[in-house]
């Protein structure tokens, strides 16, 4: 095998993990590299050290001075952020970017999943200073035309910091207004969220209520449970329940 089919190839499985979203250790997995060496016998597949240290550092070099390039060109872009705490309790915030090409055509990018420059807490100083850092790092301080986040106090000050137009989350917005408008069918959605959870705490009744179903219908439905952040997950879990009730 020449060097140069062993670097494409390399750089494949690079391009699976961050594609599929898949961890490093799928190259050590038994299955996967038998089905590998069945494909090219020839073929030795890079170790999960190697793929999550040097060959994901090149690839992710290669891929971000090529945005930079296409970034170089582009004269207004807008930014969507969001910030989030790990499980180890380590607090980042997540940048898209947003642009309008030479073929008038849409594209949305993540710059950067970013830990906090400073602290653990996400205070505005902390988030505009971390903002701040990552619009230097691609060169679009001067090019920022909004930045789109959900409603929260942190962020709306962050832009005031930075300067730059805040535009507040329309999905996000909409969920408060559904909300605030929720509380006036409190008790049915209640009702609605408690025989959800009765089915799902039963494995007997989950049974009753599917085989109830099949004499109806060749698929039976699952009842869905309520997202208190997401006003659809309601109107689904009412209609779920709407469309079964003859079988609860």
């Amino acid at each position: 095998m020449t060097v140069n089919r062993k670097k494409l190839l390399y750089r494949a499985a690079v391009e699976m993990v961050c594609l599929d979203y898949q961890p490093f250790t799928i190259v050590d997995d038994v299955g996967f590299r038998k089905l590998v060496y069945k494909l090219d016998p020839r073929y030795v597949l890079p170790s999960a050290f190697t793929v999550g240290g040097k060959l994901l550092s090149e690839f992710y070099t290669d891929i971000s001075n090529k945005l930079q390039d296409i970034l170089r060109n582009i004269d207004f872009v807008a930014i969507t952020c969001d910030g989030w705490t790990s499980r180890a309790m380590e607090s980042y915030v997540t940048v898209t970017c947003h642009y309008v090409d030479e073929h008038f055509k849409l594209n949305v990018v993540v710059l950067s999943t970013k830990a906090l420059t400073n602290g653990i807490h996400h205070t505005a100083e902390n988030i505009a200073e971390t903002l701040l850092e990552i619009f230097n790092e691609w060169n679009m301080e001067q090019k920022v035309s909004c930045i789109v986040t959900y409603n929260a106090p942190n962020y709306i000050k962050a832009c005031k910091m930075l300067k730059e137009r805040h535009i507040p989350c329309y999905a996000h917005t909409l969920n408060l207004v559904f909300q605030d408008n929720l509380k006036y069918v409190q008790d049915f959605i209640t009702k609605c969220k408690d025989i959800v959870t009765f089915f799902k705490s039963s494995n007997i009744a989950t049974k009753l209520f599917k085989n109830e179903q099949e004499q109806d219908r060749a698929e039976p439905y699952q009842l869905l449970q309520e997202v208190s952040t997401r006003w659809n997950s309601t109107y689904y879990m009412v209609q779920r329940i709407l469309i079964t009730n003859d079988a609860i």
